[in-house]
């Protein structure tokens, strides 16, 4: 009975220093960004992609689709600094 607990808490201890390091938020922040991205495309395929209607915002875009655009257009600029700092650091002596 006494291993079994200590091993409980072994685990506890393990789990929770394992839950306080910053790679932990890091990969729960990327899922849920993931995640929430998914979710809003879908969102804006099933319900705005069908219809365009000219009256609504910034030429017929509503104000979801332009957050899904913007969001797509950082995820684009990110992997182009990505790639651009890849090639920097493969030809770089000093570095």
């Amino acid at each position: 009975m006494a291993s079994s607990l200590s091993l409980y808490i072994f685990i506890y201890v393990v789990l929770s220093n394992f839950r306080g390091l910053t790679l932990f938020y890091f990969t729960i922040h990327l899922q849920v960004s993931y995640i929430a991205f998914i979710l809003l495309y879908a969102y804006v395929i099933t319900m705005f992609f069908p219809r365009f209607d000219s009256s609504q915002t910034f030429g017929g875009l509503s104000a979801v689709e332009l957050i899904l655009y913007f969001w797509i257009f950082t995820i684009i600029v990110e992997e182009i600094r990505q790639v651009s700092l890849m090639n920097t650091s493969r030809h770089c002596v000093t570095c």
